[in-house]
């Protein structure tokens, strides 16, 4: 899905460049009706209201989306230093895999159910982090302004075994507010991705064109849930995302393997799939109608 492979390119763009790592990760969509909580809940200021749905924990936010305004999606992250890939299964979608090879410096999206292999090139990315940043109404602050207004509430808890401290930023030029729990970094993790964001940046975009992540928001810390909503809306539109476990081991290369058209696959470039999409659509207008 698009929110996957946009989560997945944001990771890629903050990963380990030094060691073999497994991340597993958990994202979550979710749109609770204010109207819906209880009295305690209830305040005649959106920006409360907010507040109160942001400091909920994950469990009680499950429980009040309805089954119908919630997406949640596992993504396992494999990472040798070299190439990325990063696996997600669901039922929209099937078994899904995205791997990068920086020698290459391409993405090749796989998916099994289809049998098809989508490449993207470093150009075709460039754009597409252009539109999707444009499209979801990204703001260009510099990190340094990021950082400026990223305050910690001194609040802590522990998250899936990392003992984590609270930071919140508000951007008020997208009216959204985003909520960081962050653990100390005892492996020097933060410095590799510093490192690795910026010669990612010298190849696919400058500074200006790029969203900061979450790893550079906090000097020295690792993003361990971060949180995101549209503020002032009187209805709770929240993405969270948690990292549930990091494990350092060898990764077998077949997790970096991209099917070849020899094994049945089918191999297409990033344009040629928008083109079969926009086919498919003209040749069936009516479908969603049925």
């Amino acid at each position: 899905t698009a929110k996957m492979l946009f989560a997945i390119l944001f990771f890629f763009m903050a990963n380990f460049s030094f060691a073999q790592y497994i991340v597993e990760t958990e994202n979550h969509s979710l749109t609770i009706d204010y109207e819906s909580l209880g009295d305690e809940y209830q305040s005649d200021e959106y920006e409360k209201m907010d507040n109160k749905i942001m400091e909920m924990p994950l469990e009680k936010l499950l429980q009040l989306a309805p089954e119908e305004d919630r997406e949640a999606e596992k993504i396992v992250f494999y990472i040798d230093g070299k190439s990325y890939a990063a696996e997600s299964e669901t039922e929209e979608a099937g078994k899904v895999k995205v791997i990068m090879d920086n020698s290459k410096n391409q993405f090749s999206i796989i998916s099994y159910d289809q049998k098809a292999v989508t490449i993207i090139t470093s150009d075709e990315l460039k754009q597409m982090q252009q539109g999707m940043s444009e499209m979801a109404g990204y703001s260009n602050r510099t990190e340094e302004e990021v950082k400026s207004t990223m305050k910690s509430t001194g609040r802590t808890r522990n998250i899936n075994g990392f003992n984590c401290e609270e930071y919140v930023f508000h951007d008020e030029e997208v009216s959204e507010i985003t909520v960081i729990w962050a653990s100390d970094d005892d492996k020097g993790v933060s410095k590799k991705i510093k490192e690795l964001l910026n010669q990612f940046e010298s190849v696919n975009s400058s500074p200006e064109e790029r969203e900061k992540s979450e790893w550079e928001m906090i000097e020295g810390k690792i993003p361990v849930e971060v949180r995101k909503m549209q503020i002032n809306t009187y209805q709770g539109n929240i993405d969270i995302q948690q990292i549930t476990k990091i494990e350092e081991k060898n990764i077998s290369k077949d997790k970096f393997h991209v099917p070849a058209e020899s094994e049945g696959f089918t191999h297409n470039s990033m344009k040629e799939m928008i083109e079969q999409m926009m086919k498919q659509m003209q040749q069936n207008p009516d479908s969603d109608e049925d």
